[in-house]
């Protein structure tokens, strides 16, 4: 989810934002609002690459 529709819905949350802020349909708190809900979506999947690729990492040291 997270490396591919997770970062997909990030920059869509990302881009609807700021359209929808510059229009002025919200206002700047439910517009950091949806930044930080994006950056947190950002967060989770780096978060979990990250341990994906410590997983390869052990596993390769282990069978070597």
């Amino acid at each position: 989810y997270y490396t591919n529709k997770g970062v997909n819905l990030s920059d869509d949350i990302n881009q609807k934002a700021t359209l929808a802020f510059d229009n002025q349909e919200i206002n700047y708190l439910q517009y950091f609002q949806l930044i930080q809900k994006s950056i947190e979506i950002r967060i989770k999947q780096i978060q979990l690459q990250a341990k994906y690729n410590s997983i390869l990492i052990d596993r390769n040291y282990t069978i070597n």
